[in-house]
Order: C-alpha cells, then structure tokens, then sequence
C-alpha cells in the first residue's frame, strides 16, 4: 500500500490549523462569493422531522479545504441550502465514521457508531477509499443502515512517488536534452545525470536522520528488497536469527549498486517521515541502476526545505501544496503490476489512488438535487493545484481562492448543477408558491423544484419533451387498495391480506372487520363472511377464518366433499343452531366436534356436554344420558367406565356396573344373587308368622320395631322416587337417591345383570314380576299347607295369608306403581326422540317399548285393583267390625293395624301418596317445574293430615314421620327447579 503523509497524521499545526479555523469561521456569516448567490437568510434547511444544515466534512490537509469550500460556496450560494462545515478530520476514516453518524469520528479505535439513527455530516468530497478499503467495507457491513455512499471519482487522483523539480528538469534537459522524469534517464549506465544534482558531501548531516532512526533497519522491509533484488552486499545480516538490514554509510545514506563502488557519482534521493517510500525506491534504484544515495530527512521542516536547498530527486504526493511551487514533476517507472506489489515486488509505478465523493446514505432523500451535483462535478488535478497554489502566492484563505476560480470558471462548474425540475426516484415535482405538488412541468418552472414524496404517496415517471433527457418524477397518491408508510418511496404497497383500504393517498391500511375477510392482497375492500357466519377478531385474511357464531354449528352440505373449485358458499357453512347438550363456542363445526380439537385451540373447540352424548355417525344428533354421569361429555361417543350404547346404558355381555365401571362378571356374583333369591323366598314365609301376631291398641315393642321399620320403608322408597325425577338435585342427594334405587327394585346397575343380561325388556319383565310371583309363592305356600299339611305345623290360615301378601304389597305399593309406569315415563332428547326414563336404551315407540307397555299395563290393572280392593275394605271395616266379621277384618289388618283405631282409614292415604309420586314421574317426566311442584303438593298435603290426625299407635312414630315429611319437603326445595 502506498504510504500517504496524512494517514500519519504529519503535519504543520500551525499553519493547518489557521486555515481550518479561517474557513470554519467564515463560511456561514460571511460575505456572498457569486454575485447572483442566494442570501444566507433565504438559505434552507434539512431533516424530514427537525430541521438542520447540510453537513460538509473538511479533510485537513490543503486539497480537503480547497475543494470543500469550492462545494460549500456552490451548495450555499447557487442551490439555496444552508451548509455546515464539520471537522476538520486528521484522516480519511474519520470522515468515513462522521458520515455514518457515529458519535467520536475522531476516535478511530472506539468511534460509537452503534444505534446511531441520524447524521448531521452529509459530503466528504475528498476521500482517499482505497487507502482505507478494509474500513470502508467493515462499516458497511456493520451499519448497513447507516454506511456511506461513494458517488465515485472525483475527477483527479491522488499519487505518492518520486518527484523531481522543474530546474532541475530544465537544466539537464537544455544540457543534453534529458528530461529525467522517464526511469530509463536515470540509468547510470546510459547517463551520468549526477552533474544535475547536488553532492553528497553538501548536505548538512545535522538535518538527516541517522540510519538506525529509520525503515533502513525494518528486518521486514529490508528482508523483502534483499529478496527482491538479490543485492546481498547492500545489506546486512545481524544476530543468530540472521536478521536483514540495509548497510549504511556515513550513518546517514544507502548506497545503490550503481554508485556503491563511487560514492561520489551518487545523487540524493530524499524522503521524510521515518522513510516513507523508502523499500520502494531502492528495489526501483537496484532494478534500474540508478546512482542514487537514499536518506531520511530528520523532521517535516527538513523534509520541506532539503529539496529546495538542493537538487534532488523526492518522495511526494499530489494533491499537496508542499512543493507545489517547485512545479516538480513524478517519475514514470513501468506501469503498475497489482499481483507484482502483492507479492512484495515494487519494481513498477505505485498505484494511483482515486480521489472519490462520500455521501451519507439520507442526501438522497434530504436533497436530492445536491447528491445529483456532486454526482456530477469533475475537477482536475490542475484545477486543484491551481487553487491551492493562488493561497501561496496570494496569501489568502481558501475560501478566497476557490472564490476566484468559481467566478473564472463559471461556465465549466455550471454544467454540474441539476435541472431543478430533473427530480429522481422519491421525488416529485413541487409548486413552492402554491405549497403543493403537481403533476407536469409545462408553463413556468420558475417556482418548481423536487420535494421528497410525502407517506401515502409515491414517486411515479414522468415522461415529456422538457429538461435534458424528458423525464423527471412526480408524487401521486396511492390508489384504493394500496398504502406508503414512508416518504421518498417509488412505488405503493398493496394492502396485506386481511386488510383494505377504499381511500387514495393513504399512509396505512385498515383490518377488515368483524364478520368480514380478504384473501387476496391489494383490495379496496373486504369481503363478507357466508350468512350466520363471523369472524373472530379484525383482520382475517381468509373464507376459513369465518366460522359459525356462538351456540351454532356448522353442518356442511352433501357438496363439501366436492372439489374446491365447485363447492359453494352454502356448500362451506352451513350453520344450524347447537340446542340443548352440546357447547358451540365461535367457528364450531362438525369435524372439530368429531376430532375433539380445534385449529384455533381448546377455548374454540365444540363438545358434548356433561350428561349427554351422540353417535359418532351423527354427531350432532343430541341424546340426554339417565343417569347424567354415565355420559362425561367431550366427543360423541364419549362413555364413562366402557358403557356402550347410543346412550351409554349398558356394558358388554357378561359385564356388570361395579364401582363406576363396567367389569367382567364372576362366580360369587351369580352364587350370591341365588343365596339372595333363596333367602327373599323363605323370608316371605317367615314373615306370615310375624305379620299375623295378636293385635292391640297401643304399640307393642315388636310391633314399634315393625313401626320403625316400614317408616323407614317409605321414606327410602320417597327418596329413590325422587331420584327418578328429572330435575337437578345436590350432588350428595344424587349419589343418595342412586345408592337407595333399590327400594324401588332398580337393580340395574347391580350385579343382577349377570344374570339377566342387558335387555332392558327382559330386565323389566323380571322386576315388573317380582311382587306378583312374591304373592303367588306365599299363595303356594298356603296350598300345600292347606291340602298337604303336616302333622307338626298348623296348616296356613287364607285370611292370615290374605294379610301377609297385603303387607308386601302395601309395603313396596310405591315400588309396584313405579315399575308399573316405568314404560309409560318416556324423556325428550334434545334431537326430539324419547326414551324410556329407567332405560334409556330403550326409544318409546319402539317394538320393545310395546312389549314393556303391555307387562306394564298388566301390573298397573293389579296395582289399581290392589288400590281399589284396599278402598272398599277401608270403607267397610266398620260394618265389619259391627257385623262381626272377624276373618275380613283379618285379611285387611296390614291396612289397619299401625294406626290409631278411630284413623283406621289412613293405610289408603298412604297407598295414594305413593301413587302420586309416580304419577307425578309419568306425566311430568319433561317437565321439571311442574314435576317438583306436584310432588312438593303430595308431600305438603300428606303431612297436613299427618300433623291433623297423627294416626300412628305410637307417639314417638308420629314425631318421626312428622319430622322425615319436614326434611323431604326441605329437601324438595333444594333442586334447581
């Protein structure tokens, strides 16, 4: 890499530093350089937000003034913008960081560019890029949104080689016709050019550096020429690592081969700094055989001074006013060779560097018209030199300077300034005296100019006959449909899916609403959903996104499975209201019912509610599951504990429902139902003995036990009727009344069904035959006694065996007239078909709804005829008692015998209660309200008369039904109907 002075940061404070304050101070408050300029106070300002300056960037060294101030005075005083100039900066880098907004441009090491969002540093017109390409691009990368621009070349480059002066050239060339400036001149084996040049014994060796001072003793540097020339005697090898150092004479010179023999023929080859060029030079010196005598100068004033004290050949670089009045001229060497240097071979001419134009990555947008200027300016490298050497001669400042040259040259910089109405991409066309943006640039342009395109518009071409090329841009609004968050855009964005936008100029779009979509992008409107359809927020982007509202399922038609390209809106939603079980929050379907999962999550998926069920077949065909908890809800086909059915009331054969589960039968179950059906069978005898004792006013201890215990009875049996209601009770009633189904021989979910199987007609059968076999035995029972007696055991009395059977018979009335209405209790599902309340697998209406009808029917006749029986013989008790007639007395007495004699009648009252109970489950099975109400009447009415005529023979057994009346009727006003 060519070594460059001021990427050391060698310089002349003093001088630099007036001139850099000179031009700071006077650029914004000083007098106008164009006699046509625009005053300071009609001078505009920047910034889409705020408004500043443009900020010029001032490289300090001569070149980086003069040019700009050249563009600062243009910018202010011909295109109307207010200029800052910032810096100066010592290096090119620093203006790299300033332009890119970081907050220490100075700090090369720590520049703070991270979350920079603006600059106030806008143009650098002379930077040196390929000096610096690593940082250059290492900025890019790191702050893509902030890195400089590089408009290109600015018209000249940048060189830094050997130089030789215009006397010196001027000498030789009137002597011999040698202008020395050609590497082939220098040859000492062609010429003796050392009479043009000094001694070396006339240069003071006090204004020299010594050798060990300088890059004559870099190992690496010298390592490289001795590699590269092979000139092993004009080097030394020092320590035991054979380290690589030019020899030097006189402590101050290195001698090239050409003159090493004859020091006296050799010419000075000056250089400053620590030996800028130095490696170079002596490569160029051994390869060309130059009689050339390399030294360092010991200082920049040395450096300045010993070419002019003595003619020499030096190291330089241009643009520079250093030795700018010596008119010196470079030393052509052959061309360079890229891959030559980076191998270490510098035999051929150093590179030039171009001088380019940094911008910031926002003056496009801020002002346009000033990047297009500086895009377009093309100095020279005389034109810079020209500048620079009239503040030598002159003594003026650069801004006086670059002033003469704007006002010589006013034709050759006008050519750079745009068109005003030339506006690029994200500009438009803009009337300053009407405040508004047009759309031509026909009539007077006088007061038009380029403004950036404001948001909601964009920046369209414009094709005509006016300006250079007839093409310029102008702002027009976005169209329906389409929107621009930004200013300077080209072009307007199409409204996203799921939103529209029916105005023009618009900045952004708007969501669609509820119950509206739009699926395709760019529209001006959105589109509406299917009737009885919404959507579930704003912006949805898709037919899909509507779905069903609340409480409503969507049920597609036989279409839905057809191709997409003919399936119908009707086809998609079809929508139909959920009813009763079934929980259909927003965009429910049938699919999502039947997976039990819904794309837009948990909250949004239908189910089955607790207590009913359906067929996966048809899932939205709603049945109510009797007892709610066989059916959990969720899925269709959803059962609890591996119940089967449509209703979930049975398990598989050879299964039984044991502690909430269906499970497999076994041995001690059907060996325990026969010891129980054995045991209730000698039971039933037993009990003629017990139920046919002697009689009496009060109650005796065993009768007050009998007492007790059919109380008991009845309030049991009240308590599982109750259960057989259809309206909602606590839950630790609903688990008591199913727990005490029993009593009115609901065995249903009992062991039993291993056994009988799970038919519901063959179960009922079975249970509707219990109290008529029950009676038949204890009449068998009589019969064999009666015609086969034996000798040791009275034979049975029928009037007594009357009474045994009327006492089962009153005992279990409820649970008789309960099984009786059975098939007559039929529930509504919410599809609108009925069920058998006690089985529910069975629909009313059905084949084996007709046969449990028909056993129904039969024990309701012997049901109603026991009632009637027992009617008339209340009736007739006492004219019997006054006629005597003790043996139909007798048969009655399970009628009478717990009561007080003069409330003989009140057995009736009971057998009426328990029919009004299930006569209350048959007619209102549907309807709870009136259900509740009929039986909370019963209730009421029955405990009246109790509390009237307490018609137990015992006092303590009035107390105790008074009280279990009191609690039912609490416990009635404790369902939820």
């Amino acid at each position: 890499m060519v070594q460059c002075p001021w990427s050391h940061n060698a310089r002349r404070p003093v001088q630099f530093g007036l001139v850099c304050c000179t031009i700071v101070a006077a650029t914004p408050g000083s007098a106008t350089c164009l006699s046509d300029a625009i005053p300071a106070s009609s001078r505009k300002l920047v910034g889409l937000v705020d408004s500043y300056p443009l900020g010029m960037w001032v490289n300090d060294w001569p070149a980086g003034h003069a040019v700009a101030e050249m563009m600062a005075i243009i910018i202010q005083e011909v295109m109307g913008y207010e200029v800052e100039m910032k810096g100066p900066g010592a290096g090119t880098v620093n203006g790299f960081f300033a332009l890119a907004g970081c907050r220490k441009p100075m700090d090369s090491q720590d520049p703070d560019c991270d979350g920079v969002t603006r600059t106030l540093v806008h143009m650098n017109v002379e930077g040196w890029t390929e000096g610096y390409t690593p940082t250059w691009q290492m900025i890019q990368d790191k702050y893509p949104s902030m890195a400089p621009r590089n408009l290109g070349n600015a018209g000249y480059f940048g060189d830094a080689r050997a130089h030789i002066s215009t006397p010196v050239q001027e000498m030789a060339y009137n002597a011999e016709g040698l202008s020395l400036d050609f590497y082939r001149e220098l040859n000492a084996s062609w010429n003796d050019v050392k009479r043009y040049f000094a001694d070396l014994d006339s240069v003071d060796k006090s204004r020299l550096r010594f050798c060990n001072g300088t890059l004559l003793m870099d190992p690496v540097e010298m390592g490289i020429y001795a590699e590269m020339t092979g000139d092993l005697d004009g080097v030394v090898f020092e320590g035991a690592g054979g380290s690589v150092v030019a020899k030097c004479w006189q402590n101050h010179f290195w001698y090239a081969p050409a003159c090493r023999q004859s020091p006296s023929r050799c010419w000075p080859f000056i250089t400053g700094g620590s030996g800028w060029q130095v490696g170079d030079f002596m490569q160029k010196a051994t390869a060309f055989n130059f009689a050339a005598a390399v030294t360092v100068a010991k200082n920049w004033d040395n450096y300045v001074s010993l070419p002019t004290d003595h003619a020499s050949i030096f190291y330089w670089w241009v643009p520079d006013t250093t030795f700018l009045r010596m008119k010196p001229q470079a030393v052509t060497f052959p061309a360079y060779d890229r891959i030559a240097w980076e191998r270490g071979d510098k035999k051929t001419g150093s590179k030039q560097m171009s001088i380019d134009i940094h911008v910031s990555q926002d003056l496009a947008a801020l002002a346009p018209s000033v990047q297009q200027l500086l895009a377009a300016s093309s100095l020279t490298i005389k034109d810079v030199n020209d500048v620079m050497l009239d503040t030598l001669d002159s003594g003026i400042t650069y801004r006086d300077a670059v002033c003469r040259w704007l006002n010589a040259k006013t034709e050759r910089w006008r050519k750079w300034l745009p068109d005003k109405t030339l506006c690029v991409a994200g500009f438009g066309l803009y009337d300053i005296s009407a405040d508004v943006f047009v759309q031509s640039r026909s009539g007077d342009t006088a007061n038009i100019e380029c403004r950036v395109c404001p948001s909601g518009h964009f920046s369209d071409r414009l094709q005509d006959d006016k300006g250079d090329k007839g093409m310029t841009f102008i702002c027009q609004p976005c169209p329906a449909g389409r929107f621009q968050a930004s200013a300077g855009m080209v072009s307007c964005d199409p409204c996203p899916k799921g939103e529209y936008q029916g105005s023009h100029g618009s900045q952004a779009c708007l969501r669609c609403d509820l119950e509206t979509y739009q699926d395709v992008e760019g529209q001006a409107e959105c589109k509406q959903c299917p009737a009885g359809t919404s959507t579930l927020g704003l912006g949805s982007i898709s037919q899909t996104d509507c779905g069903c509202e609340a409480d409503s399922i969507n049920v597609p038609g036989d279409n839905s499975t057809a191709s997409t390209s003919n399936v119908t809106v009707a086809s998609i939603f079809q929508c139909q209201p959920c009813g009763e079980g079934l929980r259909c929050p927003f965009s429910s379907a049938v699919e999502n019912l039947i997976r039990g999962q819904s794309t837009l999550g948990p909250k949004f998926t239908p189910e089955i509610q607790e207590g009913y069920v359906s067929d996966p077949a048809e899932p939205t065909k709603i049945f109510k599951c009797q007892p709610a908890a066989n059916c959990p809800g969720g899925k269709p086909g959803t059962c609890s504990g591996g119940l089967q059915g449509k209703l979930c009331s049975r398990c598989s054969a050879g299964e039984a429902w044991i502690d909430g589960a269906c499970t497999a039968c076994e041995t001690v179950h059907f060996v325990g139902w026969c010891i129980f059906g054995t045991a209730v069978l000698g039971g039933s005898l037993a009990s003629y003995f017990v139920v046919n004792l002697p009689g009496s006013r009060t109650a005796s201890p065993l009768q007050l036990v009998l007492l007790t215990f059919g109380l008991v009875i009845y309030a049991v049996q009240t308590v599982a009727l109750f259960g057989m209601m259809s309206v909602t009770w606590p839950s630790i009633f609903t688990s008591t009344s199913g727990s005490l189904q029993f009593a009115v021989l609901d065995l249903s979910r009992s062991t039993l069904t291993c056994l009988t199987g799970w038919g519901d007609t063959e179960r009922f059968m079975m249970f509707a035959m219990v109290f008529p076999v029950l009676a038949l035995w204890v009449l068998l029972a009589w019969a064999i006694s009666h015609y086969f007696p034996i000798k040791r055991w009275p034979s049975w009395v029928l009037t007594y065996t009357f009474n045994t059977i009327g006492v089962f018979c009153q005992a279990g009335f409820a649970s008789i007239c309960a099984i009786a209405f059975q098939p007559m209790m039929c529930y509504a599902h919410p599809n609108g078909m009925h069920s058998v309340l006690k089985y529910p697998g069975t629909f009313c209406g059905d084949d084996q709804h007709a046969v449990m009808l028909a056993f129904g029917a039969v024990l309701c006749f012997l049901a109603f005829g026991f009632l009637v029986v027992c009617s008339v013989a209340a009736w007739k008790i006492p004219k019997w008692s006054m006629a005597q007639e003790r043996q139909k007395v007798q048969a009655f007495r399970f009628l009478t015998g717990k009561f007080r004699l003069d409330i003989w009648w009140f057995g009736v009252l009971l057998l009426f209660r328990g029919l009004g109970f299930s006569l209350v489950i048959v007619i209102f099975t549907d309807l709870q309200r009136a259900e509740i109400t009929s039986a909370f009447a019963i209730l009421l009415v029955y405990t009246i008369f109790a509390a009237l005529y307490l018609p137990w023979k015992a006092r303590s057994i009035n107390v105790a039904d008074l009280a279990l009346n009191a609690l039912l009727l609490l416990l009635v006003t404790q369902s939820t109907q």
